[in-house]
């Protein structure tokens, strides 16, 4: 069970917390008595890790989540050390190798020292986790690249210490994964655990300079930001109250805008992309036909019951009813042996109780989402009997004057989805002009050197609008003091390294009239 966890990426429970905590005693206390081994709490970091926080903020939420259980359990009667070995903590792990070691390796510092200061035993404070690789860097343009990113992280997984580990399919993000992809994703673990036989090592990056440096540094930002949430009371507090949120809103606005500008890179998204590759077949599915079709096959099973076992069915989640503290769990397990079904039991606890106050969820995402819609929108132009839209790049004098921001365009412009033509450089604008009006693209680019440029600018647009009044161009480069003067000429747009990338390419789009 993690309440908190669910709350705060759906912004909304269907019962309230005082429900939710009252179920994971009961559960709680069940483990203690009959299963002994079995973990009843989960501390997920998902939400703070694909809604874009970084690693000190996932480290102080997810941290302060465990102990806001851990006290809600001490409150109904249980130990913190019968409680913390029954907690287990879902952490996402991203591509940063070193960091997310370093990120794992802190929270169990963290871990320890929090249920210390509580009272809890040596035992206790031994931290249970499993990791899951991350969907924010996941992309479906070049999907085999996820390939490579999941098994980075699931390397600073194993490194970190994990004691169960999930790596994502490659093509998750675009469809149901299949055999070829699940079954990429269990030997890339197989590998780790096998032949680099990395299990049999306890801290491999243990006593690493910069891992130790990196994890006290995670720790030590962590630390306070936790105490913050605990002066507003606690983790619901916190969320309640929006300050997780709007933490983790302002760090994640920062990435992707850096990914917008392309500073942060995502192979085969924002750099080195393929305009031309050919996506995966993504199935279509029924979501609301597949419902429909077990909860008929749910609704045939209990009307299959003969009566006597339908009254025995119904007395027992008359039980659960009526039944407020202990032994609600074992009630529980009388029911499914009767022939209760998982939502009869689950609508017999939770009849007395009200869905939980709303909160503003974080928003989980992809940092790639935004390109990705740029690429579909062309390939819907594509698909509609349009030829792919050109990019004509009026590479002016010699190869080494020209050759750095022409291949600056073409990265550029791929990203977008459109097909660059980048010829040899021209010796005189009459040339590149009459080779662009040719070429039959609409988005021109001129590439050549600062110095360069005011003596080619001003023919080269003239000669373009003359021919093409409806040409959309372009210059490569942020030339300083030039600025003013070009746009006078009558340059559209300019693009060089601080641009912003989506929305550029968004209003090229809108240009040709590509709907996004």
């Amino acid at each position: 069970m993690d309440p908190l966890g669910v709350l705060s990426h759906e912004g909304s429970l269907p019962q309230s917390l005082e429900g939710a905590y009252r179920e994971m005693a009961a559960l709680t206390r069940w483990a203690e008595d009959h299963a002994h081994r079995l973990q009843t709490i989960c501390v997920h970091s998902r939400a703070w890790h694909e809604a874009g926080g970084n690693a000190v903020q996932e480290l102080a939420f997810t941290l302060a989540t465990g102990i806001e259980y851990l006290r809600e359990m001490q409150q109904r009667g249980l130990n913190v050390n019968t409680v913390a070995p029954r907690i287990r903590f879902a952490v996402t792990v991203g591509e940063n190798l070193f960091m997310e070691i370093a990120k794992l390796r802190a929270l169990r510092m963290l871990w320890s020292r929090a249920v210390a200061v509580l009272g809890g035993n040596e035992d206790a404070q031994k931290l249970s986790l499993h990791v899951r690789t991350s969907q924010w860097n996941k992309s479906s343009c070049d999907p085999h690249n996820n390939i490579l990113r999941a098994t980075v992280e699931a390397l600073a997984g194993v490194l970190g210490g994990c004691d169960s580990l999930q790596v994502s399919a490659f093509d998750e993000v675009i469809r149901p994964p299949d055999d070829f992809s699940r079954r990429i994703a269990r030997n890339t673990q197989l590998i780790l655990q096998k032949e680099c036989i990395l299990t049999q090592v306890i801290d491999p990056a243990g006593g690493s300079w910069f891992v130790e440096v990196v994890t006290a540094e995670l720790a030590d930002g962590a630390w306070p930001l936790f105490q913050e949430v605990e002066k507003l009371g606690g983790m619901a507090a916190a969320l309640h109250e929006g300050f997780a949120q709007e933490a983790i809103h302002a760090v994640a606005a920062e990435k992707i805008q850096a990914v917008a500008c392309r500073h942060d890179s995502i192979v085969g998204v924002n750099q080195y992309a393929n305009p031309k590759e050919q996506p995966l077949e993504a199935p279509s599915e029924d979501a609301k036909w597949f419902h429909k079709r077990r909860a008929q096959q749910i609704g045939s099973y209990r009307t299959s019951l003969d009566d006597t076992e339908s009254e025995i069915v119904l007395k027992r989640l008359s039980n659960i009813v009526n039944i407020r503290g202990e032994g609600l769990f074992a009630e529980c397990l009388e029911a499914v042996i009767s022939g209760a079904t998982l939502g009869e039991i689950v609508r017999a606890i939770r009849i007395h109780d009200h869905p939980c106050a709303t909160v503003t969820p974080v928003r989980i995402t992809r940092a790639a989402v935004p390109f990705e819609r740029l690429r579909t929108a062309i390939e819907r132009y594509v698909a509609s009997n349009h030829a792919r839209p050109q990019v004509f790049l009026c590479n002016m004098g010699s190869l080494k004057e020209h050759k750095a921001r022409s291949d600056f365009s073409r990265g550029f412009f791929s990203t977008g989805g459109y097909d660059v033509v980048s010829p040899e450089g021209f010796g005189t604008p009459k040339a590149a002009v009459q080779a662009f009006v040719q070429s039959g693209a609409r988005i021109t680019v001129i590439c050549s050197t600062d110095e360069n440029y005011p003596a080619f600018v001003p023919p080269l647009v003239n000669g373009i609008r003359a021919a093409r009044p409806d040409a959309v161009i372009v210059l490569a480069g942020n030339p300083k003091g030039q600025m003013e003067a070009h746009k006078k000429t009558g340059v559209d747009e300019f693009i060089h390294l601080r641009a912003d990338a989506v929305q550029l390419l968004g209003n090229f789009h809108s240009k040709l009239g590509i709907e996004i």
